[in-house]
C-alpha cells in the first residue's frame, strides 16, 4: 500500500473510532432556567439525576476506563452562538473537554464560556486528574445561548453569572433556628418559684398568728 494510502487509511480508522465512541455518548437535556430546582442533594444521591439542582447533572468518572464518558449537545448551530459549561466537583479533580479544545479541570467550581464552532452538534468529554485508582463524582451543566430577535449576543458570556449546586447547601444552612421550649416544666425554676411562694405564705401566717 502506498504511503499516502496508508496515511488515509489510518486517518479514516481514527475517524470511524471517534464516531463510534461518540455514538455512545449521552444526549444532554437542557432545562429552562426558570424551572431550575432549588433543592440541594449530594452528587451521589439516588435521586441526583432527577432533582438536577440548578439544572446540573451528576457525572461519574472512573480512572483507567478505556473510553471517556461524554455528552452530546444537539442543535447548536448558529453564527456567533455561545456555550457555557460548568463543573461543581466536591470529591476530586474533574476535567471537561470541549470539542477541539484543551481540557479544563477543577476540584471546586469552574465555568467556561466561549463561542461555538461549526457544526450542529457538540460533544463534551469528561476525565479526572490525579485520580489513579479512584472514582470522581461531580456535577456538570451545559447552557447553549438562545437567540434574541434571531440574533446572538456577542457579549453573552459577560452576562452569565456562575451558579453551582454547592450554593444551595450554604443557603440551606441559614434556616431560622426556633427558640427551644422548656423541656422540664417542673424543673429547678418551677421548684424555686414554689418554694418562694411557700416561704412567703409561712411568713405572713406567722406574723398574723403572733399578733393574736
Amino acid at each position: 500500500m502506498p504511503k499516502l494510502g496508508r496515511i488515509a487509511y489510518v486517518l479514516l480508522h481514527v475517524l470511524v473510532t471517534l464516531q463510534q465512541a461518540h455514538s455512545n455518548c449521552e444526549e444532554w437535556t437542557s432545562i429552562d432556567a426558570s424551572d431550575y430546582s432549588q433543592t440541594f442533594v449530594t452528587v451521589t444521591a439516588a435521586n441526583a439525576s432527577l432533582t438536577r439542582p440548578l439544572g446540573y447533572m451528576p457525572m461519574r468518572v472512573k480512572f483507567g476506563d478505556s473510553t471517556k464518558p461524554c455528552v452530546t449537545v444537539k442543535d447548536t448551530s448558529g453564527n456567533g452562538r455561545h456555550y457555557e459549561v460548568s463543573i461543581d466537583s466536591p470529591s476530586g479533580t474533574a476535567c471537561i473537554i470541549p470539542p477541539g479544545e484543551e481540557s479544563v479541570c477543577t476540584n471546586a467550581q469552574l465555568s467556561k464560556c466561549d463561542q461555538i464552532g461549526t457544526g450542529s452538534t457538540m460533544t463534551f468529554e469528561f476525565d479526572c486528574k490525579s485520580c489513579e485508582g479512584s472514582t470522581v463524582n461531580f456535577w456538570y451543566r451545559i447552557v447553549i445561548e438562545s437567540a434574541t430577535d434571531g440574533n446572538y449576543d456577542e457579549n453573552w458570556c459577560q452576562t452569565r453569572t456562575p451558579s453551582y449546586p454547592i450554593s444551595l447547601k450554604s443557603a440551606g444552612n441559614n434556616a431560622v433556628i426556633p427558640t427551644p421550649l422548656d423541656q422540664d416544666p417542673g424543673g429547678s425554676s418551677a421548684k424555686l418559684l414554689m418554694q418562694s411562694q411557700l416561704l412567703t405564705f409561712l411568713l405572713v401566717f406567722s406574723i398574723s398568728f403572733s399578733e393574736q
